[in-house]
């Protein structure tokens, strides 16, 4: 197979979906390109989970899934991250994922439409319904939109420069905060070692400096 950067692109889909396999959960052939469905455990423990009445909501990937955001982020939150789920996947949920009238609202996504070659245009799509679908469940909620953070491959790393720049005109044209987690992470083209544990999953080291990113985002008046 043909190389990219220091890994091959096999390795690469191997590792990202470390986290879904850790849970449990067996997808579709990386070869095959195609975004999985959400893992029905996980989503049947969302579902059964009562409405939220305050308090921040995540929305987001394995990235999100397998951290205690409460624990991390020292206060309540709502995780609704689902391991190796697109913005597909999230659209089609959002009335399970977005049950209860949460303060704010912060999205994690698109590395995994990047990993299952969710192209361009379908993810700019499904990224302005989300927003747009949030807005209509949860008109007084504030909504974040975060940078897809780097990875240890810096040719993959173009695709997601090019996804956040999407992002970032998604937010501008809603009016919503883009958070950049994105270059704080960098060590040249790539993610800093330090923030990883397989080249895309965050260590402890890349979650404390998520945190240090969000914290001014969870005051009493924001920046935008």
């Amino acid at each position: 197979m043909r190389k990219i950067g220091t890994i091959s692109l096999s390795v690469l889909y191997a590792l990202f979906l470390l986290g879904s396999i850790h849970h449990g959960t067996a997808f579709a052939s990386a070869a095959s390109k195609s975004a999985p469905k959400p893992p029905a455990v996980r989503m049947a423990a969302l579902s059964a989970l009562p409405p939220i009445e305050k308090g921040a909501l995540f929305l987001g990937d394995s990235i999100t899934a397998v951290q205690d955001l409460s624990d991390l982020l020292g206060m309540p939150v709502h995780n609704r991250g689902v391991s190796a789920i697109t913005t597909g996947g999230v659209l089609d949920h959002l009335d399970t994922l977005l049950k209860g009238t949460p303060d704010r609202v912060f999205i994690l996504l698109g590395i995994n439409d990047i990993m299952f070659s969710v192209g361009r245009h379908h993810f700019t799509e499904n990224y302005r319904s989300i927003i747009e679908k949030v807005r209509q469940l949860l008109p007084g909620s504030r909504i974040f939109a975060i940078s897809i953070m780097p990875t240890n491959n810096a040719v993959f790393n173009t695709s997601v420069l090019v996804y956040n720049e999407v992002i970032k005109d998604i937010a501008a044209r809603a009016r919503i905060t883009y958070i950049d987690v994105h270059s704080r992470m960098l060590k040249g083209a790539s993610v800093d070692p330090e923030y990883v544990t397989d080249g895309i999953h965050l260590s402890r080291a890349g979650y404390i400096l998520w945190k240090n990113v969000l914290d001014r985002y969870f005051l009493d008046d924001p920046p935008q």
